[in-house]
């Protein structure tokens, strides 16, 4: 079975990054990359050293059921294009980075 990576939906992105409260009802962190497992979630591309990040609280779920997990997820701050063909982001889960 193929792995298919979706990126964050563009709006919700806007929203959390431009100040609206997140899964956690915080605001996002204000950090920068240290070049060390910051996958952005929705451009689907490694966040380069030295970039502007926002760390977040999301849930993806619409409703909270038994599976809803909130975790931390990586965003950057402007507008980057969802790129099509993703790299492989299993190496995050498998580090345990996300």
């Amino acid at each position: 079975m193929a792995i298919k990576y979706i990126a964050l939906p563009t709006d919700d992105v806007r929203k959390l990054v431009g100040g609206e409260l997140d899964a956690n009802g915080q605001l996002a962190e204000k950090s920068i990359s240290d070049d060390h497992g910051n996958p952005c979630r929705h451009c689907l591309q490694e966040i380069p050293l030295g970039e502007p990040t926002r760390i977040l609280a999301y849930r993806p779920f619409a409703k909270i059921q038994l599976y809803a997990e909130v975790g931390p997820i990586f965003c950057v701050p402007i507008n980057m294009s969802v790129i099509e063909n993703p790299p492989d982001l299993r190496i995050y889960i498998v580090l345990g980075v996300c």
